[in-house]
């Protein structure tokens, strides 16, 4: 859009830099103002602007952007030393939170390098002489985590940070030297097992840290207690937690007073700390935790991968099979055992596969990851499990290149054994459904509440307590006794299976486990240098009817899932050759290792997965707006609700304007608030301020000395906030969406919008759609357009109108109609200014 067509106009203490007047020629150009930069020029983006106004001594107001920009430089360079490439979009805008010293949920699907972050960040903590604590579910992933930040001081070219660990397992040496550098606070990073950090608090929590990682948020929230032991590391107290939960009872009838209180809880306690918690799913929230927090975790259902998805269906001995496979694939591969199978299996699998170097890993053998690495080992071996070292625990994607499932991936038990507490709930919601009995459906709501509310913890300690037949609570003990008769019936069998998504086969039930697929395979695909890598699964079909069951999950939750059968004669996968799949394969890892070993390379293409802020003008819209792609996290932006969601390789950020955000000001400029210039033809410049509003409801742009010109009340909401607070999410962000409505009052909204951000990022557009539905938003997004300059100008001349016509009239309609109306009509004796009437606008 050119400066010709845009009208001009001045927003009054609008100066992004100083604070002052600026034109819309001026915020155009991602400019300040006249006084802060007299002349006409350009910027491209905030940094561009910042070092020019710190080149003429005029930065003022952007001084503290500066200094998170120079922060986001320095972890951008630790993310270019350490992996090869810049941080990707919403990496930079997590980066951004943290530096600001905002605590979150992070919000992202698998492979986005949520982990990566949250480790990188810790080292960037200790390089400012800061302690850091991370939390993660397994220790697997501690003893990965600890690997992989050994690992990555190596590039700093500086001193390591001292790291201790803790997890089931360690030895008694081992264990000593943990708890001598707690109780000496002779560490930079701790990293535990949450079962650790629940059972040690009142130790841990004696030491000051300054960043609080946590990977398993679901765990944390599921009770109040694990909740709590969060809140205590942040520094909250029991004391705290009370008063919170008066004041969110209290807040139904004074939301607002009892927010300050809240915020004041949240301001002296957490102070320099913060705290990012990274999951997969969330099942619950807490509103407590939320409200000291800042934010409510949400979950991404949106899952990133590009891998090509075969199988085989053969009567040729499977492991013969697998070992035909792997000399076909090379090295580079895993290969999943079910956990039927064990690792009794993949101990026969390894000893059988020849010429190619094969090794079985668990949680205890972790070194062979390392061998893996380097190409001493050809193929890794491990069980299928969702916490598995080899499901969640390895993100080599310059190394691994395909994966082999021998058998489909699921949950089974036996019929008659004692089964985990949550199949024993899925069996009973099954046979309350297909028996419909009212004691049983009875029994299931009092079970599936309880087990709903427990922390993982306790569910872990639950299920092992019910295996080893101490059950204490008489309304599970009941479950298992209603769900163990009804399986010893065979019609309720064949029922159950009909309805239940399970395999019921030989006296054993079975029930495919996608999401450990869908994690395992997507070890093949992962995001490196900003590309995602192509991968092969290969699925050995062991179990007709669970496969089938696996492919209709998995097509509800991948939105682009199809299956190759993979020809084992003429080595095609569907109609594609292998070699040319394994082809391209090798060639984007042979890529990735020059990007390692040269460092990051120009031409991959860093803008595929991106941070979208999306601005719409209702907060209920914007709510609706973010449900429709997973559950939300929802952050309190300083009172600005910022929902956040992923829509394919998109992280959306969806707040609300609530409405106009600029209106014409009421100061004596111009003829009421529109200056006339008249040179070779009139020029009509209208002056625009936020608006505000003040205790009693009343709504104007020019307050008396912070209180309402109409009643005298004080200003409780200044539009300038709603700008401030874009302006932040506007430097998070790759690109802005506005998606206000479509007419013209919808159209000055945006402009105004527009105008207000540009100077912060210049990736704006506007996004069109005419109802709220998933599909409607996903094409206004895909399809955004260009601002509409004649729109803007439609919505000025009406306003203007307005202002001349309507606003005129409606004083002489309060001050000379009605008191003249009142004394000689209404017979009256008080006949005062009626500021009650009103001519009404133009346009009726």
């Amino acid at each position: 859009m050119g400066r010709d067509d845009i009208p001009l106009a001045t927003y009054l203490n609008s100066c992004p830099n100083c604070g002052g007047d600026i034109t819309t020629l001026k915020l155009l150009a991602g400019s300040a103002c006249d006084r802060c930069v007299p002349e006409e020029r350009t910027f491209n983006s905030i940094q561009d602007l910042i070092l020019f106004l710190d080149s003429t001594h005029k930065l003022d107001r952007l001084n503290n952007v500066r200094q998170l920009l120079g922060d986001l430089e320095k972890v951008s360079n630790l993310f270019v030393k350490i992996l090869g490439s810049p941080p990707l979009g919403p990496q930079r805008s997590w980066i951004i939170r943290a530096l600001r010293g905002e605590s979150f949920a992070v919000v992202a699907p698998p492979g986005l390098g949520k982990t990566t972050f949250g480790t990188i960040m810790s080292l960037f903590y200790y390089m400012k002489g800061k302690k850091s604590l991370m939390i993660f579910p397994t220790k697997t992933l501690v003893t990965q985590v600890a690997q992989r930040l050994t690992s990555m001081s190596k590039n700093l070219g500086s001193t390591s940070p001292k790291l201790a660990y803790y997890y089931s397992g360690l030895t008694s040496s081992q264990k000593q030297e943990f708890i001598t550098s707690l109780e000496s606070e002779d560490f930079d990073v701790l990293i535990s097992t949450s079962r650790y950090i629940m059972k040690n608090i009142g130790n841990i929590e004696k030491y000051n840290y300054n960043y609080l990682f946590v990977d398993d948020v679901d765990s944390v929230l599921k009770s109040s207690k694990s909740a709590n032991v969060i809140l205590r590391l942040v520094g909250f107290t029991d004391n705290d937690v009370i008063s919170v939960k008066e004041l969110l009872k209290e807040s139904r009838n004074n939301y607002e007073e009892a927010y300050e209180k809240i915020s004041k809880i949240k301001e002296k306690k957490i102070k320099d700390k913060i705290a990012i918690f990274s999951s997969a799913t969330i099942t619950k929230g807490n509103p407590v935790f939320s409200s000291l927090m800042g934010f409510k975790p949400g979950s991404a259902v949106i899952y990133l991968r590009n891998v090509i998805d075969s199988y085989v269906q053969s009567d040729q001995d499977q492991i013969s099979l697998i070992n035909s496979l792997v000399q076909k694939l090379g090295s580079g591969g895993i290969i999943y055992v079910p956990v039927d199978k064990g690792i009794k299996y993949a101990k026969e699998l390894a000893s059988n596969i020849h010429q190619i170097k094969s090794a079985v890993i668990t949680s205890n053998s972790t070194s062979k990851l390392e061998k893996f690495e380097s190409g001493e080992i050809d193929v890794l071996i491990g069980t299928a499990t969702h916490y598995g070292i080899l499901v969640r625990g390895i993100d080599l994607p310059w190394r691994v290149r395909y994966a082999i499932f021998a058998g489909i991936p699921k949950f089974q038990f036996k019929i008659g054994e004692t089964m985990h507490p949550l199949a024993m709930l899925k069996m009973l919601t099954l046979i309350s459904l297909v028996s419909r009995n009212q004691d049983v459906t009875r029994i299931l709501r009092i079970v599936r509440g309880r087990l709903r509310n427990i922390s993982t913890m306790s569910l872990a300690l639950l299920a092992k307590d019910i295996k080893e037949e101490k059950i204490n609570d008489k309304y599970i003990e009941e479950a298992y006794k209603i769900v163990n008769k009804y399986l010893s019936d065979n019609s309720m069998l064949e029922k159950i299976s009909e309805i239940g998504e399970m395999s019921i086969n030989n006296g054993y039930v079975s029930v495919p486990d996608y999401l450990t697929y869908i994690q395992a395979s997507g070890r093949t695909s992962r995001i490196f240098g900003g590309e995602l890598t192509t991968g092969l699964s290969v699925v050995l079909v062991d179990n007709l009817k669970l496969f089938d069951l696996l492919k209709r999950r998995l097509s509800l939750v991948l939105e682009d899932v199809s299956w190759n059968n993979l020809d084992l004669n003429s080595w095609k996968v569907g109609d594609r050759n292998l070699d040319d799949i394994l082809n391209k394969i090798d060639s984007e890892r042979e890529n990735i290792s020059k990007i390692k070993k040269e460092g990051f390379l120009e031409s991959a293409p860093m803008k595929k997965i991106k941070t979208i802020l999306f601005v719409v003008e209702s907060p209920n819209k914007a709510k609706t707006i973010s449900n429709f792609f997973s559950k939300p996290s929802v952050r309190d932006f300083n009172g600005l609700r910022v929902y956040e969601t992923v829509i394919g390789d998109k992280v959306l950020m969806v707040t609300a304007s609530g409405g106009h955000i600029y209106d014409l000001t009421t100061k004596n400029l111009g003829i009421h608030g529109i200056e006339i210039e008249q040179n070779s033809e009139l020029t009509f410049i209208p002056y625009y301020n936020t608006i505000k509003r003040c205790a009693k409801g009343h709504q104007f742009t020019e307050a008396n000395d912070g209180k309402c010109p109409t009643c005298g009340s004080l200003v409780v909401r200044d539009k300038r906030d709603t700008v401030n607070l874009l302006s932040q999410l506007a430097i998070e962000a790759d690109e802005i969406l506005v998606g206000t409505d479509p007419d013209v009052e919808g159209e000055k909204i945006a402009w105004d919008i527009y105008f207000s951000l540009r100077p912060f990022n210049k990736e704006i557009k506007r996004a069109e759609f005419h109802e709220v539905t998933r599909k409607a938003i996903v094409e206004a997004i895909n399809n955004s357009r260009s601002f509409s300059a004649p729109m803007l100008r439609s919505q000025i001349v009406r306003r203007i109108e307005d202002r001349w016509i309507g606003f005129s009239l409606s004083i002489k309609l309060q001050k000379n109609f009605w008191p003249e109306y009142c004394s000689n009509i209404v017979l009256s004796q008080t006949c005062n200014d009626n500021r009650n009437l009103s001519a009404g606008r133009v346009q009726t």
